[in-house]
């Protein structure tokens, strides 16, 4: 795979990207609005994050009372950690993404499919994104990051 340029800026929204050597997957640093990111995850989500061994929503009274805050501060304007999504992609649009020409945000994620998304790092920040929004919508405008692991196999995810 091509060394992909980092920063890209294409207006205001700017992608970060890192080649992995060792696996062949690039980092894809973003900012989205949050209700954009809930849609884009929500069947990954729904299945446990879309992948095997990877555990539920805690439910613990502990973690209950982690979320709880998280909520709390969510609606408060916190920012979290970035969020990690693994997405698979064909060799030919792993090839458009990782071409030595930047791809804009849009291009980026108008080419990945929601079906090939897996949520590997953040499921207790990604319900307690859906409960904070529930509460007050104006959660789902704000934006947050997002961290992107796209491969052409689960293996190398």
């Amino acid at each position: 795979m091509a060394k992909k340029a980092s920063p890209v800026s294409h207006g205001v929204l700017q992608m970060d990207w890192l080649e992995d050597h060792r696996t062949e997957c690039f980092s894809a640093l973003v900012k989205l609005p949050t209700g954009m990111y809930l849609k884009l995850v929500k069947d990954a989500h729904e299945q446990r994050g879309g992948i095997t061994g990877q555990r539920d929503v805690l439910k613990t009274t502990t973690a209950k009372r982690i979320r709880e805050r998280m909520i709390s501060d969510i609606r408060a304007g916190a920012v979290l950690p970035p969020v990690v999504i693994g997405v698979v992609v064909d060799k030919a649009t792993a090839a458009i993404l990782t071409d030595d020409k930047p791809v804009s945000q849009e291009t980026f994620l108008g080419s990945i499919s929601e079906k090939e998304l897996s949520i590997i790092d953040g499921m207790q920040r990604t319900a307690s994104l859906i409960e904070a929004g529930s509460i007050d919508p104006g959660v789902f405008a704000r934006e947050m990051r997002v961290e992107f692991w796209v491969a052409q196999s689960v293996r190398a995810l």
